[in-house]
């Protein structure tokens, strides 16, 4: 089936979807309706178009066959008899031999389409026919007849179960029941398929057994009902008990789950749900999967096989996450059109397959993660006997001179950052005040960080890393912590403890890490070297100042037009332009970032002693008060400095500060702002689950990078006006449409922004170092020739990198009516 001939129609049925308005990108499904209609009624059937038209809008409603779902497309109210018609002739762009012979795939392939392009609402657990595949072949399946899919969503395992079983699904959002709906007609099964629009979840079906139960339970949060509702435990805990109850003896259940549920259910010393299950010998294997099997999150996930007539008491670790991992895209996810199923259901063991005894694992239960470096071993001691927790004072008015973030954490050496009022403003209840000696450790992406801090001075501490102090009489000292935390075997069992939607380890995960004992003579001789070898450097503090050799970026608004030089006065006159420039620039830059210190200061101290000094005016003639004085310095400074660039001609990066922005606030905001200036683009916009999972204690994480929100703006800016001058051609209906998503690689501690694009793709003679480049233009619809250097420069100064992706390329996403993405990452700060 060629991608090409599907998505020039899928773009003219979305482009006209577009020019319409007022159509949710949910409802989008409508094209897959009315493909299965014209399908079953005008291929199969041979009614004309103007009959199905007809059906489609009358006003009663039909019991059998397609008709009946009409009443779950009410989108297609919004359409006249002409506008159906015109829908449906899209189709008749298709050769026949796709609805005759192939039609399952073409099905398939507009659906993929429109959830990859749309960053479609769809719980962000499609289940991938392979990964499905995959799963089910880890258990004899075979025998079974009578089947169970609570929380069914689109209808993911109806192609993967033979016609003459019986299938009883749920699903209770009607928007992806629906399509769950077509693919029993797709896949021409039989009554004994049955999927009901209702919640598992209320009408779970106590009194029957099944032989096999599948549930997806990935990402909870967005189920209806499940917050609501109360729990003896959590909801995962809940669900695994009424599945382990659902099925036969001989039966089985498959339990999807995020590995970070595992990890905090492991790290809870009162959770009694996997020792229950392990003494009752109910778990028969554990399926490992690496980050990016689903589409749209980069969660890491598990599934559970539970078998409640297994015959021995071991239980297999089947390991996807190294051999899968080879097949990630650019955005970080598994490429499964690369992913050769039939060698993983050849191999015997499936996997990477370790065994453990049932009690290995009461004894070590974290090995349920795949950690099979917790052998016992006489040389390896865990860091709770080693290591005592410190309980640190949180920070107070005064403030310490210094503060320590897991950026200052270098190996051995503490480098603190000096402390500005106004920095920490947003977590300075959660800042500890450090002063005594210890080990200093965090986790970093996927690896620790372990500093020895010595006491001599007194700094606020981040939140998210763990103050630690040697036991009494302990052989261990802080310097050989710091070697051996680094060594590959610790690593190893970091992994094991977390997961991609984690960047902070529990106390009790860190303290369970265990590690080798330190040979007497080693470590005096370690301690000693390296003790000399700190005695002889001073602290360095970092200033935050630009290095001397920084470049000097900046840009000309307009160049003189070509044949025409400026003239002696106009040479003139920007020189001096120039010169006032780089005199006053930097003050006047600087006023806005010191008037916010100053209200920052005030309103941390003495704003507390007298509530009301906001409010405080000079006498009572006066207008405004002291708070209305310093917003108003702030937002001229901000004009001043706004109106010397423009009319200077310059723009030089350096000028803006840099301080704490939230992005995903900001990046909220523009996206309203950006709707509003292209209402006829249409966007969409989403903000990755593991932003928002990325804190063990449950609580929804701040994203904050180290940037200017006016660079920022002028940062997308330039991207947006690229795509709506260079990628839409806008006298011809077309499907225009732009796509904006945020999410985190952990593993770099950076934060990554996607700008995606319908349209003309990028050209492909015009490479992204040409684009760089100050100056260079290309096509009749160029423009200055500044705008990737823009890009570029701003990227550069906020420590980040950027790429574009051409996504009919083999890096691109195969089932995608989107043809260019802006790749952007941004360190943020933890």
């Amino acid at each position: 089936m060629k991608g090409n001939e599907v998505n020039k129609v899928l773009n003219t049925i979305i482009g006209f979807y577009t020019s319409k308005g007022g159509i949710d990108t949910s409802d989008y499904s409508l094209t897959l309706y009315l493909l299965c209609i014209f399908k079953d009624k005008i291929v199969d059937h041979g009614a004309t178009k103007d009959e199905v038209v007809a059906r489609l809008s009358a006003v009663e409603t039909y019991e059998n066959g397609l008709y009946s779902l009409l009443p779950s497309f009410s989108v297609v109210s919004v359409f006249d008899t002409a506008e159906l018609k015109f829908l449906l002739m899209q189709f008749e762009q298709l050769p026949g031999s796709y609805f005759e012979s192939n039609f399952a795939e073409l099905f398939e392939t507009i659906f993929l389409t429109i959830t990859e392009s749309l960053f479609y609402k769809n719980r962000g657990n499609i289940l991938h026919p392979k990964m499905g595949t995959l799963i089910l072949s880890t258990v004899n399946i075979n025998p079974y007849v009578t089947i169970y899919n609570p929380f069914a969503g689109n209808g993911d395992l109806i192609p993967l179960i033979a016609d003459h079983k019986r299938y009883y699904g749920q699903e209770y959002s009607e928007k992806l029941w629906r399509i769950a709906q077509l693919r029993l007609y797709v896949y021409n099964k039989s009554d004994e398929f049955i999927l009901r629009c209702e919640n598992s979840l209320d009408h779970w079906p106590r009194r029957e057994k099944f032989d096999l139960l599948f549930l997806n339970f990935t990402v909870p949060s967005q189920f209806e009902g499940i917050d609501e509702h109360s729990y003896d435990h959590d909801a995962e805990t809940y669900f695994i008990d009424l599945a382990t109850n659902s099925i036969k003896l001989k039966g089985r259940a498959i339990i999807l789950l995020n590995k970070s549920y595992i990890i905090n259910l492991l790290a809870d010393p009162d959770d009694e749900t996997f020792s229950r299950l392990i003494s009752q010998n109910y778990i028969e294997k554990v399926l490992l999967f690496p980050s990016g099997v689903f589409s749209h999150t980069g969660t890491e996930v598990l599934a559970l096989v539970i078998n409640k007539r297994k015959i021995d008491d071991q239980i297999a670790i089947v390991d996807f996450r190294e051999e899968l991992n080879v097949y990630k895209n650019r955005r970080q996810q598994v490429d499964w059109n690369k992913v050769d199923i039939g060698r993983y259901k050849e191999q015997n063991p499936l996997g990477q397959t370790i065994w453990v005894d049932n009690g290995a694992l009461l004894r070590n239960p974290t090995a349920l993660l795949g950690n099979h470096f917790f052998i016992e071993n006489p040389e390896l001691v865990s860091l709770a006997e080693v290591l005592v927790p410190t309980t640190l004072p949180l920070v107070d008015d005064d403030f310490p001179e210094y503060v320590i973030r897991v950026s200052n954490l270098a190996g051995n050496n503490i480098f603190p950052s000096k402390f500005v009022p106004g920095v920490i403003d947003r977590q300075r209840n959660s800042y500890c005040v450090v002063r005594r000696e210890g080990l200093l450790l965090t986790l970093h992406g996927r690896q620790l960080r372990a500093s020895h801090f010595n006491g001599s001075y007194t700094s606020l501490l981040s939140p998210v890393i763990y103050h630690f102090t040697i036991q009494p009489k302990s052989k261990f000292t802080y310097r050989y912590l710091v070697d051996e935390l680094k060594q590959d075997y610790v690593l190893n069992q970091v992994n094991a403890f977390s997961s991609s939607s984690m960047h902070k380890l529990s106390l009790e995960s860190f303290l369970a890490i265990r590690i080798r004992k330190p040979r007497l003579e080693k470590s005096r001789n370690l301690f000693k070297h390296q003790k000399e070898s700190f005695l002889t450097k001073e602290i360095q503090i970092d200033a935050a100042e630009p290095p001397d050799d920084f470049d000097e970026f900046y840009i000309l608004a307009d160049s003189p037009p070509p044949g025409k030089k400026p003239s002696e006065e106009d040479l003139a006159l920007k020189e001096n332009n120039a010169l006032l420039r780089h005199k006053i620039a930097g003050s006047v830059s600087n006023l806005e970032f010191y008037a916010q210190s100053i209200k920052d200061i005030l309103q941390q101290g003495i704003n507390k002693i007298v509530p009301d000094l906001f409010q405080t005016k000079s006498n009572e003639k006066q207008i405004l008060n002291l708070g209305q004085l310093l917003d108003h310095l702030m937002l001229d400074a901000k004009k001043i400095g706004r109106e010397l660039r423009n009319h200077t001609h310059e723009f030089q990066v350096h000028e803006y500060h840099l301080y704490e922005v939230n992005l995903v606030d900001w990046v909220e905001e523009y996206f309203k702002r950006a709707q509003s200036l292209y209402p006829n683009i249409q966007m969409n916009l989403q903000i990755s689950d593991d932003i928002f999972q990325a804190d063990v204690d449950g609580k929804i994480t701040n994203l904050i990078v180290n940037a200017n929100e006016e660079l920022l703006t002028i940062l997308f800016d330039n991207i947006f006006s690229n795509i709506r001058q260079h990628a839409f051609n806008w006298t011809e209906l077309e499907n225009r449409r732009v796509e904006l998503q945020v999410r985190l690689n952990n593993t770099d501690n950076k934060v990554l922004v996607y700008i995606s694009n319908t349209g003309k793709p990028f050209p492909a003679s015009f490479s992204l170092t040409d684009f760089k480049q100050r100056g260079v233009k290309f096509g009749e619809t160029s423009g200055s020739g500044l705008g990737g250097y823009i890009i570029s420069t701003i990227i550069g100064y906020l420590n980040g990198d950027w790429f574009i992706l051409d996504e009919s390329s083999d890096e691109g996403s195969k089932y995608t009516d989107l043809v260019t993405t802006f790749e952007i990452s941004i360190p943020y700060i933890i």
